[in-house]
């Protein structure tokens, strides 16, 4: 399998919630059961500014320069769906976050099993 559509898919669905966060971030919070004050408006700009970067970040390494950039990226994104698995799941588990946050949590784990499975073995020249 190669690496490329897993990276495609990773930034779309980052850049998607991303711009959701950073543009509507009220209405966002909302479609995940979820409620934010003031400071969490910010927040969560912030946090939809960082998944546009990550987005952009995934859409780039998609024709990667050398294996040692793909790795880099491959290991920063097991890392970060692998950790807000965790933080949704948690979420959900004690009802901060309404059950819209399964969909989330079932794509995380998705993307965050292809990352395991490329940094963990799959090579790049087999997985052009």
């Amino acid at each position: 399998m190669p690496v490329r559509p897993l990276l495609t898919i990773a930034a779309i669905l980052d850049t998607a919630l991303g711009l959701g966060a950073l543009l509507a971030p009220a209405l966002t919070a909302k479609l995940l059961g979820l409620s934010l004050d003031a400071g969490g408006l910010v927040t969560a700009r912030l946090f939809g500014a960082m998944l546009i970067g990550a987005g952009a970040t995934f859409w780039f390494a998609r024709a990667p320069d050398s294996s040692e950039h793909l790795r880099a990226v491959i290991a920063g994104g097991f890392v970060s769906t692998g950790l807000s698995v965790v933080i949704v799941l948690t979420a959900l588990i004690s009802g901060i976050m309404g059950r819209m946050g399964w969909p989330s949590v079932l794509a995380l784990a998705a993307l965050s099993v292809g990352f395991g499975y490329f940094g963990l073995g799959a090579s790049e020249k087999k997985n052009p």
